[in-house]
């Protein structure tokens, strides 16, 4: 992980290494706190017969989705949440991990959304930069290791399309979009051209 998120969870007061049971806790109570019906808790915190209002519009709450990449946070995932944002470098790793992903699910459908980091522009080499730069300033590591991890492409309007695509055809049922670069030009160009994706 890198060193800021590392200093997120100090800041917060959170050890690190104790981020996936305090959420998983939390997740719980929250779910039974949806239910509307009074919850006694002992754990983390600690509820006597308690109540929140006004509940989630939709009964029992909100979908959750999670973000993993790991094998054990996949099969979490389609344990107990509601979607996955996946974690991988490209199409064909994503779409490995949708099949561990799909395996642990049983009859549940589970929503796949890939966040992908891309740059729009005529130079393919200036728009790799652009992605480079922009990792190394937001998590102060490498774009080299990032990229081993996240998926990217920089690239002319064809390039990018081509590189969605790519996740469409694996399974995403929705692309959230990190832009790099004119955020306003790619997205018109890119919703000019959705019908391409389908």
């Amino acid at each position: 992980y890198a060193p800021p998120v590392h200093k997120e969870f100090a800041a917060a007061g959170v050890p690190f290494e104790k981020r996936v049971g305090r959420f998983m806790e939390a997740f719980r109570l929250m779910r039974a706190l949806w239910q509307g019906d009074a919850v006694s808790w002992e754990g983390r915190w600690r509820l006597d017969n308690q109540s929140v209002a006004p509940l989630p519009y939709q009964t029992g709450g909100p979908p959750i989705w999670i973000g993993t990449g790991s094998d054990a946070g996949i099969v979490r995932t389609a344990k107990n949440f509601d979607g996955w944002f996946p974690i991988g470098p490209d199409a064909a790793t994503i779409a490995k991990k949708r099949e561990l992903l799909f395996s642990h699910c049983g009859e549940s459908p589970m929503t796949t959304t890939v966040y992908l980091t891309i740059a729009v522009m005529d130079d393919k080499a200036a728009a790799e930069q652009a992605i480079d730069d922009y990792l190394l300033e937001y998590y102060g590591m490498s774009a080299s290791i990032l990229r081993s991890w996240q998926a990217c492409c920089g690239g002319t309007l064809p390039e990018v399309l081509s590189f969605l695509r790519g996740f469409v055809e694996v399974g995403a049922d929705h692309l959230v979009l990190r832009l790099v670069g004119d955020h306003g030009k790619a997205l018109k160009a890119i919703a000019a051209a959705r019908s391409e994706l389908d």
